[in-house]
C-alpha cells in the first residue's frame, strides 16, 4: 500500500473487493432508488435539464410564430367560398394543426441535435438539420401517393441516415432531418401536395429559427457548464465524505444499513458526474482533457475506496479505537485541513490492530485518504506544457 506498514499475513493479497463488497438483495424498491439516483447523477450541473427547457421553450416559440404566420399569409389555407362553410372550417384548422407540426418538429429537431459552442457553428448545424428536411419531405410528397414506392423510400432514408452517423454530430443531425422530412411527407401526403413544399418550407424555416433564437438567447458558456458540473462534484464528494463519518460512528445495524445504501447510491452519483465532467472537458479543453480526466479519475478512485473502506469497517467488527481513528481522518479530509489529515492517518495507523481483517482495511482506507488528499491537491493546479506532452 505504500503506507510504511505491512499489512497482516494472509490477508494482504486481498482484493479490495472481497473485503468491501457485500452481497446485496435485490427489491423493487432498490432498483427504483437506483434508476432514479442513475438518472439524476446523469445530468451534474443540470446541463441536460437546461437543454430540456430550451427545446421546450424553442417549440413554443415555434408554434406562435407559425400560428402568426398561417394567420398573416393564409399558409395551405383554403380560399374562402371554395366549399361549405362547416367542411372549409374543418380542413383549414387541419392544415392549421399541419403547419404547427412542422414548425414544432423543426424546432424540436434543430433544439435536440444543434450543440455548437459559436453562432456560426449553430447556424450551419441548424441549416443540415432544415435543408435535408425540406428536399426529403418533398420526395415524400411526391411518392406517397404509391405505397411501395413511398415504403421503399422510407427505408432507403432511414438507411442513409444511419451511414451518416460517421461523419460527426453534424452528419447525425443532416441524417435524422431527412428522416423526419421522409417520414412527414409520407404522413401528409393526403393533406397537403407537392406545390405547398414552399409554404412547409417557410414552416419549417420558423422553426428552426425559433430555436437558434431561444439557444442564443438562453445558452450559457460552456466554460460555466463545466464550471457547474465540477460544483456539483465537489458537492457530492463532501456528502459521500459526511456519510462516511456518520456509518463509522453509528452502531445501531439498521441505522448503518440505510447509511451504506445512500453511500452506495452517493457513489453512483459521483461516478456518473465525473464521467459527465470527461465528456464536457473534452469539448471545452480538449488541449488539457487528457490530463484533467486523469486528476479527476484519480481524485475519484481514493475518495470512492475511502469510502468504501469506511463502510465495511463500520460492518466488519473493527475496534471501536479504529473506528474512530477512520472518522477523525476523513472529518479532516472533510474540513480541507492537510496537516490534520496527517496527523489523522498517523494517529489512525498507530491504532490498528494486529492481524486481522480491520487491520488491512483501515490501513487501506488510510493510505486512499492520503491518495485523495494529493490527487485533490492536484486538481487544482493549473496543466503544464511538459504533462501535455507526456500524455
Amino acid at each position: 500500500m505504500g503506507d510504511g506498514r505491512a499489512e497482516p499475513a494472509g490477508l494482504g493479497r486481498t482484493a479490495d473487493c472481497e473485503l468491501t463488497q457485500l452481497p446485496r438483495v435485490p427489491t423493487p424498491g432498490a432498483w427504483f432508488r437506483d434508476g432514479t439516483d442513475r438518472m439524476v447523477g446523469a445530468d451534474p450541473g443540470l446541463t441536460q435539464l437546461r437543454t430540456a427547457l430550451q427545446v421546450v421553450l424553442g417549440i413554443g416559440v415555434a408554434l406562435v410564430l407559425v400560428y402568426l404566420f398561417v394567420r398573416l399569409t393564409g399558409a395551405l389555407q383554403l380560399p374562402a367560398g371554395s366549399s361549405a362553410e362547416p367542411v372549409l372550417s374543418a380542413t383549414n384548422h387541419a392544415l392549421l394543426v399541419v403547419s404547427l407540426l412542422c414548425g414544432g418538429m423543426a424546432a424540436m429537431m434543430a433544439g435536440m441535435l444543434v450543440q455548437e459552442r459559436t453562432l456560426r457553428c449553430q447556424v450551419h448545424s441548424t441549416l443540415l438539420v432544415a435543408l435535408p428536411m425540406v428536399a426529403a419531405m418533398a420526395l415524400g410528397l411526391l411518392v406517397g401517393p404509391y405505397r411501395v414506392p413511398s415504403l421503399a423510400f422510407l427505408v432507403v432514408v432511414m438507411a442513409l441516415a444511419v451511414y451518416v452517423r460517421r461523419f460527426g454530430p453534424r452528419g447525425f443531425a443532416a441524417g435524422m432531418g431527412a428522416f423526419i422530412g421522409a417520414f412527414l411527407g409520407f404522413l401528409l401526403h393526403t393533406d397537403i401536395g407537392l406545390g405547398d413544399t414552399g409554404w412547409i418550407a417557410a414552416e419549417l424555416g420558423l422553426g428552426a429559427l425559433a430555436a437558434l433564437v431561444v439557444q442564443f438567447a438562453f445558452a450559457s458558456p460552456r466554460e460555466q457548464s463545466l464550471a457547474r458540473m465540477r460544483r456539483s462534484q465537489v458537492a457530492r464528494t463532501r456528502r459521500l465524505l459526511a456519510l462516511s463519518v456518520s456509518v463509522l460512528g453509528e452502531v445501531d445495524e439498521r441505522r448503518i444499513r440505510r447509511l451504506k445504501e445512500r453511500m452506495r447510491r452517493q457513489l453512483v452519483r459521483l461516478n456518473e458526474t465525473t464521467l459527465m465532467i470527461d465528456a464536457e472537458l473534452a469539448e471545452v479543453r480538449p488541449r488539457t482533457a487528457v490530463v484533467e480526466a486523469q486528476r479527476l479519475f484519480e481524485a475519484e478512485l481514493a475518495v470512492s475506496n475511502s469510502a468504501r473502506f469506511a463502510s465495511a469497517l463500520a460492518t466488519g467488527g473493527a475496534p471501536p479505537t479504529v473506528r474512530r481513528g477512520a472518522a477523525a481522518a476523513l472529518s479532516a479530509l472533510l474540513d480541507g485541513d492537510p496537516p490534520a489529515v496527517s496527523g489523522a492517518v498517523a494517529a489512525l495507523r498507530t491504532a490498528m490492530p494486529d492481524r486481522c481483517r480491520a487491520s488491512v482495511l483501515a490501513s487501506r482506507l488510510a493510505a486512499s485518504v492520503e491518495l485523495y488528499a494529493q490527487a485533490r491537491d492536484r486538481v487544482g493546479h493549473p496543466v503544464r506544457d511538459d504533462e501535455v506532452a507526456e500524455a
